[in-house]
């Protein structure tokens, strides 16, 4: 059965959003692969890795996730997942997102179809065969997407500001609005080598059986030309959990 939902308005509160970041926007670079490693106290008990290439013969970017927990985490918590999003280059154009995830040997295939012509997103879960039509007034990512929005833009958003909205839909739940607050500058520290950053909060909304239904989120952004995710610190209903970038002497020497 198909359900159509009507959005409500979005409303942005740093207006340079239409005017400077849609139009100039750029990745920063062409090809990129991050590993993250993830972290409950001392031990790694999973791994996330983000793979961005161009689709070929096109200007449609590919972003591939994929992440899993490994060793004894398994036991508690046997997690598989791979979200495949797909956008323009230039205008961070939406086009789709695949999400397949296993979990404790359930598994799921969702998709998100985005029409940014007729200004609706087209939501599927493909093991009950449910959909939803969603309507949107301005611009739309998935989360994917927007990550590479947000890092590309991060100048632009937060010139005399320090606070941000992106508007994104991650499931059937509709369209709802992702408010970064940038905490301010900070130094960490990654395999004993310290870092510059700006540091980041949000509170994002799980359906997750680990996570708390509203959880805070820190994350820190590379204070460079490439504005890497160093790291993401936040709870779960059983501990903190630390996600950390492993191959950053790759991009920042």
């Amino acid at each position: 059965m198909v359900q159509v939902t009507q959005s409500q308005q979005l409303e942005y509160l740093d207006k340079t959003f239409f005017k400077e970041s849609i139009d100039n926007s750029k990745l920063l670079k062409e090809k990129e692969f991050l590993k993250y490693d993830i972290k409950v106290g001392l031990f790694s008990v999973g791994i996330i890795n983000f793979k961005k290439f161009f689709q070929k013969d096109s200007e449609i970017i590919i972003v591939d996730v994929k992440g899993y927990t490994k060793g004894l985490a398994k036991l508690f918590f046997n997690l598989n997942v791979n979200y495949k999003s797909f956008f323009l280059e230039k205008e961070f154009l939406t086009l789709k997102l695949i999400k397949l995830i296993n979990e404790d040997g359930n598994k799921k295939r969702e998709e998100i179809l985005f029409n940014n012509r007729l200004k609706k997103v087209y939501y599927q879960d493909k093991k009950n065969e449910e959909g939803e039509f969603f309507f949107y007034e301005n611009k739309l990512f998935d989360l994917v997407s927007g990550i590479y929005f947000f890092r590309s833009n991060i100048n632009v958003f937060y010139n005399g500001s320090s606070l941000f909205n992106i508007p994104y839909i991650h499931n059937g739940e509709g369209i709802k609005n992702l408010k970064i607050k940038l905490v301010g500058n900070d130094k960490i520290s990654i395999s004993d080598v310290y870092y510059r950053s700006k540091k980041f909060l949000c509170v994002f909304e799980s359906t997750n059986k680990l996570f708390e239904k509203r959880s805070e989120v820190y994350f820190w952004i590379s204070d460079d030309q490439f504005k890497l995710p160093l790291r993401i610190e936040t709870k779960t209903r059983i501990s903190k959990i630390k996600i950390e970038l492993k191959n950053v002497s790759d991009y920042i020497k």
